[in-house]
């Protein structure tokens, strides 16, 4: 048997895309394999993690036959968590060079990757989710504003809207929680920056030995 000091090292996927998913029976398989296939074509390492926010539809059963435990994961939350977490989950448990966080219906969008889509450095995307507490879909405000806080260079590009039929959001319903998630994250956020300053004003421990 090889010592493990004479296996090869293992390379990082070149990029991991993230992909939350609720209730998407209706057209998740259709975009994945769309993204897997175009990921393919890129003729570089990937994987690909979609996580099921507890979906009580077909959603899981209909992704089961494509997750290949390799380049296609599936992870299902126990419970309905939130889309913030999803990301967050996924994100944190991928491997890739490069975290891109693609909802279900960002497949179209492709051909303009990355200039469309949320795209992470895997350094940034650690350090900023691993901060993040925002389960909702307000989490996006939490992590850009968060990433400035660490330090971190944040490129805005624009991209082209468009509102998905059948979507559940209601402004009226959310506004509240919204604007009370989006104060609590704000303070989170200024936590951790004023956490960060004080880290970087302890002076190294100086060894006292001769």
């Amino acid at each position: 048997m090889a010592r493990g000091g004479n296996l090869p090292p293992v390379s990082a996927p070149w990029i991991s895309a993230v992909i939350p998913a609720y209730n998407e029976e209706k057209g998740i398989v259709a975009a994945v394999s769309a993204l897997a296939a175009w990921l393919d074509a890129q003729g570089r390492s990937y994987e690909l993690l979609v996580v099921d926010n507890a979906s009580d539809d077909r959603t899981a059963e209909l992704l089961s036959p494509l997750a290949d435990g390799a380049r296609v994961q599936l992870l299902r939350n126990e419970e309905n968590r939130g889309k913030g977490y999803s990301v967050r989950r996924g994100m944190l448990a991928a491997t890739g060079e490069l975290r891109l966080h693609c909802d279900a219906d960002c497949v179209p969008c492709l051909p303009s990757l990355p200039g469309s889509f949320k795209l992470w450095r895997a350094e940034a995307a650690e350090a900023v989710y691993s901060r993040t507490r925002l389960d909702g879909w307000t989490f996006d405000a939490e992590a850009l504003a968060m990433a400035h806080a660490l330090g971190y260079q944040v490129v805005e590009t624009g991209i082209v809207w468009n509102e998905r039929q059948g979507s559940r959001l209601s402004m009226a319903r959310v506004l509240v929680p919204v604007v009370r998630e989006l104060v609590e994250a704000r303070r989170h956020v200024r936590a951790e920056a004023a956490e960060r300053r004080r880290a970087r004003l302890v002076p190294e421990p100086v060894d006292p030995r001769p």
